[in-house]
């Protein structure tokens, strides 16, 4: 017992936890950091296909209208 209360009183158990808590709030910081990025590259990912969907529904309307259709004919089927 005295020597786990020598170690735990020590310069080098100091060291060491001081070394854990740093490097544990590095890697959360990191975490952190990655999630902010993927966030922001999902919400753009997100924008990019609804634009693409949106381009899509205008051309099948286009279409739609040159092939002798209308717009109405293809929401009800």
């Amino acid at each position: 017992m005295a020597e786990l209360y020598d170690f735990m009183t020590s310069e080098r158990y100091a060291l060491l936890t001081g070394r854990h808590d740093a490097e544990s709030d590095a890697l959360l910081e990191l975490q952190e950091a990655d999630k902010k990025y993927h966030d922001k590259h999902w919400q753009k990912e997100g924008l990019l296909i609804r634009s693409i969907q949106k381009v899509k529904a205008e051309i099948d309307t286009a279409v739609e209208i040159i092939i002798g259709g209308s717009p109405e004919t293809e929401l009800t089927k």
